[in-house]
């Protein structure tokens, strides 16, 4: 086969095998902060991992959720302007420690890109104490146990800032 056909053949073959793609404003996400977004956040990816796998697109926007447990051969994607925000609602996480913003176990497959942000939206009150404070414990954005083929992709990466 020519080269020039190889490739149009390839071309050709990627778009008849290309992942679907689920949009969490389909499935009732409004991108309204004060809003929980949770619910058609979860829908979203559920119907993503039924499906076999694609990628769950989460447009501009600020979504507040809670925890969000990810399916095998999911590809969560955060548009520049996303942002999800961690809930301040306890309740929207399971109990520790398996609680984390996006969670998953026995996952293959999965991957967290674009130019969006996670904001989990922690404080820490900086006050002169007669403890020795070795180390910060901050609740976990992430949560995978015993997954294959982790792709974290951060595009966008700001320099830390303290106030």
């Amino acid at each position: 086969m020519p080269p020039r056909f190889a490739l149009l053949f390839a071309a050709f073959t990627s778009l008849l095998w290309a992942h679907p793609v689920f949009d969490v404003k389909d499935y009732g996400a409004t991108g309204i902060k004060s809003d929980n977004a949770r619910p058609a956040l979860q829908r979203a990816i559920d119907a993503c991992g039924q499906a076999g796998g694609g990628t769950v697109y989460v447009g501009p926007g600020e979504y507040t959720t809670g925890q969000l447990h990810l399916r095998s051969g999911v590809r969560l994607y955060l548009e520049a302007g996303a942002t999800l925000f961690a809930s301040l609602d306890g309740a929207q996480f399971d109990p520790s420690p398996k609680s984390a913003l996006i969670s998953g176990e026995d996952l293959h497959d999965i991957a967290l890109e674009g130019r969006g942000a996670l904001d989990g939206q922690s404080s820490y009150e900086w006050r002169p104490t007669s403890i020795t404070d070795f180390y910060i414990l901050l609740p976990p954005v992430f949560g995978f146990e015993r997954d294959r083929v982790l792709r974290l992709q951060f595009e966008r990466h700001p320099p830390c800032q303290y106030r």
